[in-house]
């Protein structure tokens, strides 16, 4: 059980454990958004003035202060504070990996992943929102999920929600890396992908995401 007594510490008290559905439910709260006004009288009329804050958590959690990040770290000198949407475009990069090569996360990054797929009404939605700026960035997000519309049906092959989800990373305002972990060797663009073994690029391209990536560096796929 966290006790917070300043806004940052209900930021931080999500930041560092996974509330309770009880506790998630209270922030949505009138008595929550009460005692927010005690504190900062302005910061309740911005979660207020947010269609979905009786709603969805994330909609009030992300207006609390504007230094949150979207992991919830306040701690701007941190590795892990993924604040503007280049770092937001690189945190995605490093859940597409995670759900490759790596079993023990695949379920939370297969959930991040899904947000790309289909932002509206999720975490990755609100936090944007939160940001003022970045509206351009929530649609891009949409016009390159959509996997069927006749321009991105027209795009280089293979254009499928993986595909998206690179494009959106890149429009993010990051470069997306591809990494191979019998090397141990990221690579962002298709030069250095000659530095990989052929065995290896091989199993990438049957089993990985690589076929995706590489369909960023054609023309039409941009």
């Amino acid at each position: 059980m966290f006790e917070c007594h300043t806004i940052d510490d209900v930021i931080n008290a999500n930041y560092k454990e996974t509330l309770s559905d009880e506790s998630w439910k209270n922030l949505l709260e009138e008595s929550f958004l009460l005692w927010v006004r005690n504190q900062n009288p302005a910061v309740e009329g911005r979660i207020r003035s947010q269609e979905g804050h009786d709603e969805n958590a994330w909609c009030v959690l992300y207006y609390l202060s504007p230094k949150v990040s979207y992991n919830l770290s306040l701690e701007e000198d941190s590795d892990t504070y993924f604040f503007t949407s280049a770092e937001i475009g690189e945190y995605m990069n490093n859940m597409i990996d995670d759900f490759i090569h790596d079993a023990e996360n695949s379920e939370y990054a297969s959930e991040q992943l899904d947000m790309m797929c289909d932002i509206d009404d999720t975490r990755l939605y609100y936090y944007l929102k939160s940001k003022v700026v970045y509206d351009d960035k929530i649609e891009w997000i949409r016009y390159c999920a959509d996997v069927n519309s006749v321009e991105n049906a027209a795009k280089y092959a293979p254009y499928n929600w993986k595909t998206g989800v690179y494009k959106s990373i890149k429009g993010l305002g990051y470069d997306p890396y591809y990494y191979f972990p019998e090397s141990d060797e990221y690579i962002y663009n298709l030069e250095e992908l000659n530095d990989i073994p052929n065995k290896e690029v091989e199993e990438e391209l049957e089993n990985g995401f690589l076929k995706e990536w590489i369909a960023l560096f054609s023309r039409k796929s941009r």
